[in-house]
């Protein structure tokens, strides 16, 4: 099912964020500029819309609000779960701009703002006082999306409310800012959805488990409010505890007593490691504490902890990264702000206020962000869970994943990695702890110090060919059953190193093959031999981002149903060119403009030329005005009509400036290019001439107008 939302008017849903000097109030966009609608915003509509038919019905559907939408200031959620409202047809929208930002020829087509100025475009306003002049400093200008827009929000909830949001559906009446100044009339209903058919794994018969382990990818398909940036390891665990008490029918308040529940969730038979960022399919581990920069330099060696030299160090500006033939490659995870408000209780109130109401922000993952991580234990439990997700290999993820965020996909890989495969040099060798280790004393007491850690490594025996370089962190959690935060601990920080020397092998790959400490089962204590001879010289970079995206062809841009975005951009591409040929002086008006400049021309008779454009429906309607004109007046418009026309005509004057100043010029390589194109020429010549004549002469008189302002005229 799918809420679909129709814009009955231009709709400004504010994002929170502005451009300084450009917009005051912008709206939501993806990454490549299409606008999407955020699903909480939805969300609190529906809510304040439910709660006054409430009012009308005495309270009558107090527990549906509560049930359907859950309960402010609880941690229970609500049974209705929505997702961000995208446009119609997004899927084939993203997928043309994505290749075709790729497009060595066609970029520039798909140029961020080009996209955005197709579904929106810049509204001006101002207040005035009571003599009816623009107060000082009160211009405001906002980015409205256009009326006619469609969105659909995906949506989940029980049957047996859908009667009642259907109803509350049609209370929905505005949304958004200025809606007493026309702006926000929309209409919002539910729909059936025939193709939104729940996507299982489709590889999950050709993963193989081996040595006891089973990776796993999870790829981002909305933002994801996390507190750390990985996912883990009781993240996991609690999604798949969820999935298997839904996929058996088991009573969560009971699982506990169910065996094979135990097993799997409650014990330490099976350990869900975190997840940690993962590039180009390739899982990358925390940044080890002992690899640092020369701070404030831009060079970029890699020196170790030890190093003695009279320098001062820096850590390494990347949470994650993998060793490549002595270059470190690092990545961090991509995140941004989301800004939120709770309205004051009293909805005539539009914005939080004293006391009432509340703004507050979301730090988040960025959608299409990719996670891999492993869980250990015997087969037949791995096979259980790979069977978990055949049918719906959807997943949430993090805070608030009723709206807007969270929501995921999975995958299952088979473990590639061969522990014993590794080469060790000079009888020394580097573990990596790829988890925050949580230990406990003698004592029970939690404890980060060398000797508590390397009696729960077992090794204190060899501790004096052993270096420990740790770093430590605070370790917390919510337990969503109970409601409840978890007991914050000390932990040792993943990243942190130890160096061991002379030690047998067996006993380096046995340290390297368990979890230590606490909560094992939920991905804590996990350690990496990591096959890197820390005395070589290394080097950091950037790690790239590879993507197997097809350019888009000529072909398919001449095909796509969704011209209105490729002809925006040309037309923007367009304006872009007649400014700099009135700037470069090069143009075929530049007489007529020497003219208006130099002659006493007013503005009053510019302005007349402005009114003849915008009065006119074609070429000949506007040609007949300025004969016209002509013929009443002085002799000024006589001389304007031989600059525009050519045999009387404005539309072969125009024909020759197409040719002149566009097929052949050579002025702005990049956007020359364009019209030197098949697409391009075809654009100019096919596309209404009149519309482009009036874009041209109009973005003309106006820059003549200002330059004469300028002058003093």
């Amino acid at each position: 099912m799918q809420l679909l939302l129709e814009l009955l008017s231009d709709t400004c849903i504010s994002s929170g964020e502005s451009i300084a000097g450009i917009i005051d109030v912008e709206v939501e966009f993806d990454e490549y500029g299409i606008p999407f609608i955020p699903a909480k915003r939805i969300k609190g509509i529906l809510r304040e819309a439910a709660e006054d038919i409430n009012l009308i019905c005495d309270d009558k559907y107090s527990d549906y609000i509560d049930n359907i939408f859950g309960k402010p200031g609880e941690c229970i959620p609500g049974n209705m779960i929505l997702e961000n409202g995208r446009l119609k047809d997004y899927e084939e929208i993203s997928d043309m701009v994505k290749r075709g930002q790729k497009s060595k020829e066609y970029g520039i087509l798909f140029n961020e703002e080009f996209i955005k100025d197709s579904f929106t475009y810049i509204r001006s306003q101002t207040a005035i006082d009571k003599y009816g002049a623009a107060k000082k400093n009160s211009l405001r200008n906002i980015r409205v999306l256009k009326k006619g827009l469609k969105f659909l929000f995906d949506l989940e909830i029980e049957k047996k409310y859908v009667q009642f949001l259907n109803q509350v559906c049609k209370m929905v009446r505005h949304i958004g800012l200025n809606r007493t100044r026309g702006l926000g009339e929309v209409k919002l209903s539910l729909v059936e959805n025939d193709e939104n058919i729940k996507v299982g794994i489709e590889n999950a018969k050709k993963v193989n488990i081996r040595k006891n382990r089973l990776s796993y990818k999870i790829k981002l398909k909305e933002p994801c409010v996390l507190d750390t940036d990985y996912i883990s390891g009781s993240s996991i665990l609690g999604i798949f505890a969820s999935r298997y008490i839904k996929f058996n029918n088991i009573d969560g308040n009971n699982a506990h007593k169910n065996d094979e529940f135990v097993n799997l969730f409650l014990s330490d038979k099976v350990v869900f490691s975190n997840a940690y960022l993962s590039i180009n399919d390739e899982k990358l581990l925390p940044t080890p504490v002992i690899f640092l920069k020369e701070k404030n330099s831009p060079r970029k060696d890699i020196y170790s902890i030890w190093d003695d030299e009279d320098k001062q160090y820096s850590s390494l500006p990347y949470d994650y990264g993998i060793l490549e033939k002595d270059v470190f490659k690092g990545h961090n995870v991509e995140r941004y702000i989301n800004y939120h408000h709770r309205r004051p209780d009293d909805k005539t109130i539009g914005s939080p206020v004293e006391k009432d109401g509340d703004y507050y922000q979301y730090s988040c993952v960025k959608e299409e962000t990719e996670f891999k991580g492993e869980i250990i234990g015997e087969e037949i439990f791995l096979d259980k869970f790979m069977k978990l997700f055949e049918n719906d290999k959807a997943i949430w993820i993090g805070a608030s994943r009723n709206a807007q965020y969270g929501k995921a996909e999975i995958e299952f890989q088979t473990y590639e990695r061969d522990l014993y495969d590794i080469d060790i040099e000079d009888n020394k060798v580097a573990i990596l702890f790829t988890s925050p280790m949580i230990v406990r004393n003698k004592f029970g007491m939690y404890s980060t110090s060398k000797e508590d850690l390397l009696e729960e490594l077992g090794i204190e025996k060899h501790r004096d060919n052993i270096e420990v370089y740790l770093k430590t962190v605070e370790i917390g959690g919510f337990n969503s059953k109970w409601g409840l935060p978890k007991e914050r601990v000390a932990a040792i920080k993943e990243g942190s190193v130890i160096v061991i020397e002379d030690i047998p092998i067996d006993e380096v790959y046995e340290i390297a093959n368990r979890s230590y400490g606490e909560r094992i089962n939920e991905g804590f204590g996990r350690v990496e031999i990591i096959n890197w001879n820390l005395e070589d010289e290394l080097i950091f970079m950037d790690m790239k981002m590879y993507s197997n995206t097809m350019e888009l062809t000529e072909m398919e841009i001449k095909e796509c149903k969704h011209e209105y975005i490729i002809n925006n951009s040309l037309e923007k591409l367009f304006i872009k060119k007649v400014i700099n040929l009135y700037l470069s002086k090069k143009d075929s008006l530049n007489k007529f403009k020497t003219f208006i400049l130099r002659r006493d021309i007013s503005n009053n008779i510019v302005d007349n030329l402005l009114i003849y454009l915008s009065t006119s429906k074609s070429f000949e309607e506007f040609d007949e005005q300025l004969i016209e004109a002509s013929k009443r007046s002085n002799s000024e418009y006589e001389s304007i009509k031989s600059y525009l026309m050519v045999e009387s005509s404005t539309a072969l004057k125009f024909q020759d400036i197409i040719q002149s100043d566009f097929i052949n010029s050579n002025d702005n390589k990049t956007i020359d290019n364009i019209f030197k194109t098949e697409i391009g020429m075809d654009f100019l010549q096919n596309e209404d001439q009149f519309k482009l004549f009036k874009i041209y002469l109009n973005k003309i008189l106006t820059m003549l107008k200002y330059d004469k302002r300028n002058r003093g005229d």
